[in-house]
């Protein structure tokens, strides 16, 4: 079982405060980003692998703070973070943290709002252009079967398509903006859509996710996860969509059932997949795949890869660790995603 070294034993000791660090950014000790921004204040941090569940579960009573990255937290684990006064989330989604309950243990949890947006609405935008001229396909063609033949597959004029966004919150208006000058036809779906800003795109919204499936030739996902969004995409949605249409997926692996889309491939329902996440990340991460999603020839796969650049890293993890400071300083949090009634103060 894991155990905290003597020398961070010791540091923790001379130190004020402890921030943990339990995030995929900070592999193998590693906190330089972080350092020059949180030691000033007094803090020390112990780092701990993203992968080291139990190495977690033996500091959460002596952190301070708590930098996360897209690993899961349970409700159990933020109960025993007694000392703990901030979550701060190194990008953007928090359906990986048990907001409210935090909140109502007074435990503040910040997000960095738009770390990564420019990336991954260019790789929303890339991997449309990719299914849409078949790239990947006649890359195949040539080197595993040496076919040197244009024909090989059928490619529509871009300007004869239909893009649907499902969800049209940032993320999908700059994606927008990318491929409306390509695109015959950019049209979105989101109950809460600002419809000045997609007029002004030139988006048409439309009235159901159904009405947007059943006209789409790429169907884009762009939102949070939600229960009401958990397998949105499903052997019935699925079924809605054209024959020749394609699913890409850079929000949340769980908003599409992998079995279904599996299954859905196999049976000529829809055309492909580009996929950026999957259910079950955190396992695949491990080594895991065994799912024949990852065998399919008609799905192109990222490694989550949508979100990253070397710019988007270094702001996700400086701006994180600067909330720790903001709060500490009573300052205005620009990623606040809860607001306790009593919080627990430094």
């Amino acid at each position: 079982m894991p155990k905290l070294t003597e020398k961070v034993v010791t540091s923790m000791q001379n130190s004020k405060y402890l921030v943990g660090i339990y995030s995929m950014f900070n592999r193998n000790g590693d906190w330089e980003m972080e350092k020059p921004i949180l030691q000033p204040y007094g803090f020390d941090a112990v780092v701990i692998d993203e992968q080291d569940k139990e190495g977690l579960w033996n500091v959460l009573d002596k952190l301070d703070a708590l930098l996360i990255a897209n690993n899961d937290l349970s409700v159990d684990e933020v109960a025993k973070m007694k000392k703990c006064k901030i979550i701060s989330r190194q990008g953007i989604g928090l359906d990986n943290i048990p907001v409210k309950y935090a909140e109502d243990n007074g435990i503040m949890v910040c997000n960095v709002p738009d770390c990564s947006t420019p990336e991954v609405a260019e790789h929303a935008a890339a991997l449309m252009l990719t299914v849409a001229r078949k790239i990947p396909y006649y890359n195949d063609k040539i080197k595993i079967e040496r076919i040197w033949n244009h024909t090989s597959f059928e490619l529509r004029p871009l300007r004869e398509m239909t893009v649907f966004l499902v969800g049209f919150g940032k993320i999908a208006r700059l994606t927008a903006t990318h491929i409306k000058p390509l695109f015959g036809r950019v049209i979105a779906y989101d109950p809460y859509a600002d419809r000045k800003a997609a007029a002004e795109l030139g988006v048409e919204i439309v009235e159901s996710l159904e009405e947007g499936l059943r006209q789409a030739d790429i169907v884009s996902l762009h939102l949070p996860l939600t229960e009401d969004s958990r397998h949105m995409i499903n052997r019935e949605t699925l079924a809605m969509m054209k024959s020749d249409a394609y699913l890409i997926n850079l929000a949340r692996g769980p908003h599409v059932d992998r079995d279904a889309l599996e299954e859905a491939l196999n049976n000529g329902v829809i055309a492909g997949a580009a996929l950026d996440v999957i259910e079950y990340e955190l396992d695949v991460e491990k080594g895991d795949f065994s799912h024949p999603l990852f065998s399919n020839p008609k799905v192109i796969f990222t490694p989550h890869t949508g979100w990253y650049s070397t710019g988007s890293n270094r702001k996700a993890r400086t701006v994180a660790a600067q909330e720790i400071v903001d709060y500490i300083n009573g300052d205005k949090l620009i990623g606040q995603s809860n607001s306790p009634a009593n919080p627990r103060k430094f």
